[in-house]
């Protein structure tokens, strides 16, 4: 993993370093699941779900959401779905704002992995 992806990832909010001990210092894997994720259908299926007002299926995407961003170390995302997920356990989504944070983090994670990632070239 390049120092220019790593340096990417922090400025934008990934706890790098704390989650590659969990990875063993194994960047390579980090990186593959980094990628991993760019197939995760649950953020697709949650801006789905709020917009058709199916807030039981919104909670169970954003809940699912945040366990793998907090696993991966995805801070910036991870933090406004703490707030999606409350509001959506009460079947409610009053907060669109949270939402709207959360889009733009994950299209700008998105965009940092697709752009720097080597094994994104193998696939």
């Amino acid at each position: 993993m390049e120092e220019s992806y790593k340096r990417q990832l922090v400025e934008i909010g990934i706890e790098v370093k704390n989650t590659l001990e969990r990875f063993m210092n194994r960047e390579d894997l980090y990186e593959k699941f980094l990628v991993k994720f760019l197939d995760d259908k649950n953020f697709i299926l949650l801006k789905k779900n709020l917009e058709i007002k199916n807030y039981e299926e919104a909670f169970i995407n954003a809940h699912t959401l945040k366990g793998v961003t907090a696993n991966l170390g995805l801070r910036s995302l991870y933090d406004p779905l703490v707030f999606l997920v409350e509001e959506l356990r009460q079947s409610k989504f009053e907060c669109a704002n949270y939402f709207t944070i959360l889009q733009d983090r994950y299209d700008e994670l998105c965009n940092v992995i697709r752009e720097n990632s080597k094994l994104l070239l193998t696939r």
